[in-house]
């Protein structure tokens, strides 16, 4: 009988634990014997385990295969796997950060690093040597953002690291966007371009408009509409006379209609850099790859529509791996020159 080894930090209720107790329960009755390593026992699923699954104090004996079920942040997990494992063949299941301060310090319960050898104290380099990843045969990202943060620490195993499919997700989206809604002028045969704002304009925002100043004088034909706009960005469409090239929606119930039937995305900025998360570092995935995305921004990767985005920090770190994608400085004159590069194919 086969040997397979699950590795994960705890069983704490979180989208890595959901994945990893899924696992175990589908495997219970296929050829494997079942061990799992916890570095802390502690989570509302650890009286939910399958009686099949063993328990085991530490990674000392071989493999056939083993299994790490990580956040992208926890470097210390991740280490000390890379450092233990003795299996055959070793894989990684990375998911989005969301306890990014108890992760890094390896303080996430009082019973922590239960049963933990060589001397392991929860703190490891960040990030960890590219030799030591080398264990991994195959890297899964349970979303493209977390894929994306991933390969800025790491680009050369860029060939070992692939995407889940979030079938649910994507289903919802698709499903979502067939519904009524969209465009009411469907009439227009120019250029779409689709934009999500904030409410209250910001200097970025600002930018889309005076990119679409820009296009119009230069007789561009396209529209550019403007998700969850105010009363403010609409008297200031109207002041920049821009009535009959930018459209303001208000707060729509189901975006999704819109996004599918645009031409061309435009991403001024990342919804948590508004929220003073500038401060991160270049080596700290929790902040490579926030939990909470821009949805707006996921779909219209999904739908592969062609993208422009300001080249903000987390709008790069999110893009840069993307293909069809143009991140460029925050400047009116350079987007009216991207809208215009992008859209010659369309």
């Amino acid at each position: 009988m086969k040997r397979i080894l699950f590795i994960s930090r705890n069983l704490i209720r979180r989208e890595t634990s959901t994945a990893l107790m899924e696992r175990l329960y589908r495997l219970i009755h296929s050829e494997y014997k079942i061990d799992l390593f916890l570095l802390s026992l502690c989570g509302e699923y650890v009286h939910k385990l399958p009686q099949a699954v063993r328990l085991v104090q530490s990674i000392s004996e071989h493999y056939d295969e083993a299994a790490v079920f990580s956040e992208v942040s926890d470097f210390s997990l991740i280490s000390y796997a890379a450092e233990c494992l003795d299996a055959a063949q070793a894989t990684l299941y990375l998911f989005p950060d969301e306890s990014p301060r108890s992760v890094l310090n390896g303080s996430d319960s009082p019973h922590l690093l239960r049963g933990i050898s060589k001397g392991f104290n929860g703190s490891f380099p960040n990030p960890i040597p590219l030799k030591d990843m080398g264990v991994f045969e195959r890297i899964f990202a349970q979303r493209r953002s977390v894929k994306a943060a991933f390969l800025h620490l790491y680009p050369t195993l860029g060939g070992r690291v692939f995407t889940l499919p979030n079938d649910l997700e994507h289903s919802r989206m698709e499903r979502l966007s067939r519904r009524r809604g969209g465009f009411a002028d469907t009439d227009f045969e120019g250029l779409r371009l689709l934009a999500t704002i904030t409410p209250t304009l910001d200097g970025n925002e600002l930018s889309l408009l005076q990119g679409a100043w820009i296009l119009n004088k230069r007789g561009f034909y396209f529209r550019l509409y403007l998700l969850n706009s105010s009363l403010f960005v609409r008297s200031l469409v109207r002041i920049m006379g821009l009535e009959r090239c930018v459209v303001s929606y208000p707060p729509p119930p189901n975006p999704y209609p819109f996004i599918a039937q645009c031409d061309l995305y435009l991403a001024s900025e990342h919804p948590l850099e508004r929220r003073k998360l500038l401060s991160f570092s270049e080596t700290d995935p929790a902040r490579l790859c926030p939990r909470d995305t821009d949805p707006h921004l996921e779909a219209a990767i999904h739908f592969a529509k062609p993208i422009i985005a300001f080249d903000t920090p987390l709008l790069h770190r999110r893009l840069e791996w993307e293909e069809d994608v143009l991140l460029i400085e925050d400047d009116p004159a350079v987007l009216a020159d991207g809208i215009e590069y992008m859209c010659e194919e369309l």
